[in-house]
């Protein structure tokens, strides 16, 4: 189980959940978990699936920006604007959903056709970040032609959770990845405290 520090209204958020055999998880010191199956390997590729979740992500300022977009707002309606409002993201799929007891919105993002501003760490390629992990890292994370995204924005009381899949596509079929990646979101099991 993973407790994250509690917020300014007093509430811990904490999730648990069953690792499935050949996965392992890595819990951060900024409260992010990543769980990840190295062993699984598809046919000629060595796309390694992974879920990461963090709490209270904020949109970025574009393209790649390390602070938050001012004004765009913390909770998960808000955040779904301003990922569907992008111009260098297309939204493939946008429908409500509940991951471990929690509501929110499934989002599949790839990279807009057309789309050719970069991000640091792209090499140069077209990219774009969608959300930043906010605990003192600042770390955008990214959309490229090559790493489409399978987010869920998830209602936590008055935070937001990011349950993601980055899918290295050049690599590995995404419906594969996703389908072997939605196995282990499927154990997830959140608990708001009072």
């Amino acid at each position: 189980m993973l407790g994250w520090n509690a917020d300014a209204a007093g509430s811990a958020l904490d999730v648990s959940y069953t690792l499935l055999p050949g996965w392992s998880a890595t819990e951060t010191d900024s409260g992010d978990v990543i769980l990840h199956l190295p062993e699984w390997v598809a046919p000629g590729s060595f796309g390694v699936p992974a879920v990461t979740i963090f709490a209270d992500p904020l949109a970025p300022r574009q393209p790649c920006g390390d602070t938050a977009l001012p004004k765009a707002g913390t909770d998960v309606e808000a955040l779904h604007h301003a990922l569907a409002q992008h111009p260098g993201l297309e939204v493939t799929v946008d429908e409500p959903v509940e991951v471990g007891g929690l509501s929110g919105r499934h989002l599949d993002l790839t990279l807009a056709d057309g789309w050719t501003d970069t991000c640091p760490g792209a090499a140069g390629e077209p990219a774009v970040a969608y959300l930043i992990d906010d605990h003192g890292t600042h770390l955008h994370r990214t959309v490229t032609a090559d790493t489409p995204v399978r987010l869920f924005l998830l209602e936590a009381g008055d935070r937001t959770v990011a349950v993601e899949v980055a899918v290295p596509a050049s690599r590995v079929d995404f419906e594969q990845y996703v389908e072997v990646a939605q196995q282990m979101i499927d154990t997830l099991d959140f608990d708001v405290a009072p």
